[in-house]
């Protein structure tokens, strides 16, 4: 019984614990036009979308996504939901923030190699969820 009533506490608090909002993506190099942005949390939780277009005159190799509103404590992957990079012969994405960090980098999947992503002239829709304080509840 002591366990239910500890639980309960617990998710009580988590539950209390909630905020969302909008932020603004950045890019590490170029410009980016957010379209939509969004993040929720819930306790120790965030996650974070946006869907974001990239100018023409963006870098190619390494881009991040900048301005991440959490930072979390562990790595985080997320899902890129829809894309208007590359083709339907070339690897996926995946976009990735680790751990103390405030940028999300964005890669080509292709087996186990992970790649930088060309994302000039793109638009990608995502979605990462971020695990901010320690041990999920």
């Amino acid at each position: 019984m002591a366990y239910l009533r500890k639980r309960t506490t617990i998710l009580a608090e988590t539950a209390l614990d909630y905020e969302e909002g909008t932020w603004t993506p950045g890019a590490s190099t170029g410009t980016v036009t957010p379209n939509s942005r969004w993040y929720r949390k819930l306790g120790s939780m965030v996650w974070v979308g946006a869907s974001v277009a990239f100018s023409s005159s963006t870098a190619t190799g390494e881009q991040r996504i900048t301005n991440i509103p959490f930072t979390p404590v562990t790595y985080s992957a997320g899902y890129v939901g829809f894309t208007t990079w590359g083709s339907t012969d070339e690897p996926q994405m995946m976009i990735m923030v680790w751990n103390s960090l405030d940028y999300a980098n964005i890669y080509k999947t292709y087996g186990a190699a992970l790649t930088p992503a060309n994302v000039s002239s793109s638009r990608i829709d995502f979605t990462i969820g971020l695990n901010i304080s320690g041990p999920f509840v």
